[in-house]
């Protein structure tokens, strides 16, 4: 399963972050700890979209 998601920062309604993963909740884990490089400074973060994927061209 292959996942595209976008998530928001929590106090700036206007920062958004589109990205792809294969766990959601591992990869919202890593971003509210500071240890994905372009969302570290900006956290905490929450899930906005989310869609999933049988095949990763799809995704």
């Amino acid at each position: 399963m292959h996942i595209a998601y976008i998530i928001k920062q929590q106090e700036k309604s206007q920062s958004y972050v589109c990205d792809l993963c294969g766990n959601m909740k591992n990869q919202l884990t890593e971003h509210n700890a500071g240890k994905c490089k372009t969302t570290s400074e900006y956290h905490p973060w929450e899930v906005d979209v989310v869609a999933y994927f049988r095949y990763e061209k799809k995704s």
